[in-house]
């Protein structure tokens, strides 16, 4: 189990002399996801800008979690963090609300890159640049 994963038990009162049930594994929280992103980014070199805040803000509806800019390659772009689900973490919840998706719309008609989901996007990502193997 990571040291980030957060362990509890099936639904289920226990009585006396029951045996314990499996423990579920939780996949980490989405503010897990953006700060390993953010810290693979910045060493890869890049500079990050967060966005992303948890109580309700003044700044753009829908606005990325992330401008990442890369001045080794003078590139940039936005990375909406999302967690992983499901067993071992296999899937990625994608949903975008209306604005995230409207916002990916103009980002993408500017010409930027947009990319969604969580820390090994960030990874893929450094690799396909070159940055890391």
């Amino acid at each position: 189990m990571s040291s980030s994963a957060v362990a509890y038990p099936m639904d289920r009162r226990l009585n006396h002399g029951d045996q314990m049930p499996l423990l579920k594994i939780m996949p980490p929280p989405e503010a897990d996801e953006e700060k390993w992103a953010i810290q693979l980014y910045e060493l890869g070199g890049c500079v990050v800008v967060k966005f992303s805040q948890r109580q309700s803000s003044q700044q753009t509806r829908g606005i990325a979690d992330l401008l990442v800019l890369c001045p080794k390659l003078k590139t940039s772009w936005w990375h909406e963090v999302k967690r992983r689900q499901g067993p071992e973490y296999k899937k990625v919840a994608y949903g975008q609300t209306a604005h995230q998706k409207g916002f990916q719309v103009e980002v993408e008609a500017a010409g930027m890159v947009y990319i969604i989901g969580p820390a090994p996007v960030a990874e893929q990502k450094l690799k396909e640049l070159g940055i890391i193997r």
